[in-house]
C-alpha cells in the first residue's frame, strides 16, 4: 500500500508554484559582493541584538522553515516538558472541555501572571 501524500508538502508545493495567470517577476540584475568566493549575492540575517549577518547561500532566513498559520503571526512558541502522567491528564482535560491543549495552556498561563502580577 503506498504512503499518503504529506499535507505539509502538499502546501509548499503549491506555495512554490507560480499563478497561472500573472507573470513571473525577472530577478534584478546584482553586482557580486566584494568577500564572497562564488561571487553570489547574500540577503542579511536577523541574529540576536541589534546586529546582522549576511547568508552566503542569497537565501531569505526563513526560506524553507515551512507553513506558518495566519492565526501565530506574532507569537512565540514556549516549549514545556511535563510527565507522561501530566500529559494524559491535559489531554483528557482537553477532550472533556472540548478545547485545544495549546488554548487551555495559555489560559493556565494567563493565570499564573495574573495571580504573580507579571
Amino acid at each position: 500500500m503506498a504512503k499518503r501524500p504529506s499535507l505539509a508538502a502538499s502546501m509548499k508545493a503549491v506555495a512554490r508554484e507560480p499563478a497561472e495567470d500573472s507573470p513571473t517577476p525577472a530577478a534584478p540584475m546584482t553586482e557580486p559582493e566584494p568577500g564572497l568566493a562564488d561571487g553570489s549575492a547574500s540577503l542579511p540575517v536577523a541574529t540576536s541584538g541589534s546586529q546582522t549577518q549576511h547568508s552566503p547561500t542569497g537565501e531569505h532566513p526563513s526560506a524553507g522553515t515551512g507553513y506558518r498559520a495566519k492565526t501565530r503571526e506574532g507569537m512565540k512558541r514556549l516549549t514545556v516538558v511535563v510527565p507522561p502522567e501530566d500529559h494524559r491528564r491535559i489531554k483528557r482535560l482537553s477532550v472533556d472541555l472540548d478545547r485545544s491543549i495549546e488554548d487551555i495552556m495559555r489560559e493556565a498561563l494567563a493565570d499564573l501572571l495574573q495571580r504573580h502580577n507579571a
